[in-house]
């Protein structure tokens, strides 16, 4: 996509309107600023929906990360075939970037990733996992953790879904 599609664009839909950006797993933008131009024409976007190979491209640029850190609430990596979160990105960096989601959607393998993001990223409620090959320890190792590696000021619930996605709902400052 280019800049002048997005005049195109604009001339389709009011894009002061959106609130959801899907980016194909398989699409790839031409240069991080044409997400920054869409998200400055799409104010009220909060959600983001990405493959992992384009986000990955999208870190790189740190006045976007500080933009999207900025507007986002929830986001979705695609892109499942590929590796974990871990594997893919600088944790550290990705919890930095993302510290204002509340809802994240990605593929997670390890349990100590599941824990790093709870105690990373303050705002986040909720963990979409479509799947988890250690789904049998992943409840008991959350519920230990809890009251060890996690402080005291979360409740976690854990639930396997029909579909195989396991969804984690935290809840924040319990007194």
């Amino acid at each position: 996509m280019e800049l002048k599609q997005i005049e195109y664009l604009k001339k389709i839909v009011n894009l002061s309107n959106v609130k959801y950006l899907n980016i194909l797993y398989n699409s790839m933008l031409e240069a991080p600023s044409i997400l920054k131009e869409i998200l400055n024409e799409a104010p009220q976007i909060s959600s983001l929906n990405i493959g992992q190979k384009c986000l990955k491209q999208l870190l790189n640029d740190n006045q976007l990360c500080e933009y999207l850190n900025r507007r986002l609430e929830a986001l979705k990596i695609t892109d499942y075939t590929k590796s974990s979160i871990a594997y893919l990105f600088d944790l550290d960096k990705f919890c930095e970037t993302f510290s204002n989601i509340e809802q994240l959607t990605c593929k997670i393998d390890q349990e100590d990733t599941v824990i790093f993001l709870i105690k990373h990223l303050p705002k986040l409620l909720r963990i979409n996992i479509p799947t988890f090959a250690e789904l049998s320890s992943l409840r008991r190792r959350l519920s230990e953790n809890q009251s060890s590696q996690l402080s005291e000021e979360f409740i976690i619930h854990v639930a396997l879904k029909d579909t195989g996605e396991i969804s984690i709902w935290i809840v924040r400052e319990i007194n």
